[in-house]
């Protein structure tokens, strides 16, 4: 379950609690950004959000050995790793069994930016973006396959699971609004594990636009 999903149902996790540590006080348009071709041919393309969770999908549904090229941006310094920018940075090409893709992910989740391309399956953008300073944009991550009605219905599931799935397009973007900020008492002396730690408070606004029919809800969220 991505971290929209959870928010969205009343749930939180220490996954969304990482797409929220970027973000002080304020409102925040065009984040989590969906775009959904239901054709023969199925095309999911997001923001930079949802990169983990598109990888993760196809790791824990695919049973195929697979072409894995990109970068890992991590926090924490990793074995053969070079340090740039504040981040230590290892790159990735090679063939990988669906096993080793799941290690990745599952020990990489919560301190690292996975961008991996998925040969053939997905394509991600390999440069990070930059709170407030980047443009939006729906096109960083490109997933698409034909055939396979399992896996579409896997990700419909994920990402339009308030809405119907009988659409052939469909866009959903979310503004998030941070009304407050609680930061544990522990951490006020440490303006870094502060940020890191503290609680945000606030609203998502949903917007999922099918077929050209535009439906809004807004959900309370604490993460």
């Amino acid at each position: 379950m991505n971290f929209i999903q959870q928010l969205v149902k009343g749930e939180t996790s220490d996954v969304a609690h990482q797409q929220f540590i970027r973000y002080s006080v304020g409102n925040y348009e065009n984040k989590a950004l969906v775009l959904i071709s239901n054709g023969p041919t199925f095309k999911i393309q997001t923001s930079f959000e949802f990169a983990t969770d598109l990888i993760k999908l196809l790791a824990n549904n695919l049973d195929e050995e697979l072409e894995v090229k990109g970068v890992i941006f991590s926090k924490t310094k990793l074995p053969d790793s070079i340090k740039k920018k504040g981040f230590f940075l290892i790159d990735v090409d090679e063939t990988m069994t669906i096993d080793a893709l799941q290690t990745i992910v599952n020990e990489r989740k919560l301190d690292s930016y996975i961008l991996l391309n998925i040969i053939p399956y997905l394509k991600v953008k390999q440069k990070l973006v930059k709170p407030g300073k980047s443009k939006p944009d729906g096109k960083y991550c490109t997933l698409s396959f034909k055939g396979n009605d399992k896996l579409r219905k896997i990700i419909l599931d994920e990402f339009v699971f308030d809405a119907k799935q009988d659409f052939k397009k469909m866009a959903i973007d979310h503004t998030f609004v941070v009304d407050d900020i609680e930061i544990p008492k522990e951490f006020e002396n440490d303006l870094e594990q502060a940020r890191i730690h503290a609680k945000r408070t606030g609203s998502i606004k949903r917007t999922i636009d099918a077929d050209g029919v535009k439906t809004t809800t807004t959900h309370k969220f604490n993460a």
